[in-house]
């Protein structure tokens, strides 16, 4: 199988595996809570910024105005 395939099908699996390790123990689906939100909450807020500069980029901040000449 291609490196491509066995990717796409781990991820296909994850959600499985982690509802399996959750499901161990109290403790167990503590530390895969937390886990999560490491991973997650600093991704969306990585996201979100490179959205805010995207769109700064595209869009000038004051459009149809001129600087004064000096």
């Amino acid at each position: 199988m291609s490196i491509h395939t066995d990717l796409i099908d781990s991820i296909r699996d994850m959600p499985g595996e982690l509802a399996d390790v959750a499901v161990q123990g109290p403790v167990e689906a503590v530390l895969l809570l937390f886990g999560v939100l490491f991973i997650v909450v600093p991704s969306a807020i990585f996201g979100y910024l490179v959205l805010g500069a995207g769109v700064d980029i595209l869009i000038p901040d004051s459009p149809g105005t001129t600087h004064p000449e000096e």
